[in-house]
């Protein structure tokens, strides 16, 4: 299922979809990617005035998609804090966070 959804309204109106309601249209590598490619497509049209950006489901779009960033952290922090996820420290005296101290997006500290 594509995660952004292109529909040509007219040949000056565009509507774009974000299409992951399932997680409120948070923003991920593959919906920033086809977001990019789909306002790109619509910018080099030469008769394109108007880009709609709308999101599917209750929400516009919650921002960035935090468990997938944790997931795919190349430093294997997220399954260190899901090991460690009793602990109130990581192996260096640090708090653990929800997100990864190597590339620093922290969440709640």
């Amino acid at each position: 299922m594509p995660v952004v959804l292109v529909e040509k309204k007219t040949p000056q109106i565009t509507v774009v979809t974000l299409n992951r309601p399932e997680r409120r249209n948070a923003l991920s590598i593959q919906l920033l990617t086809e977001l990019i490619a789909s306002i790109k497509l619509a910018s080099d049209e030469i008769r394109e005035r108007i880009l709609i950006l709308s999101g599917a489901g209750a929400a516009f779009c919650t921002g960035l998609d935090l468990k997938e960033g944790a997931r795919d952290c190349r430093f294997g922090c997220a399954r260190a804090w899901r090991a460690q996820r009793g602990a109130s420290s990581n192996h260096r005296g640090r708090p653990w966070s929800r997100g990864c101290r190597w590339r620093r997006h922290y969440v709640g500290l």
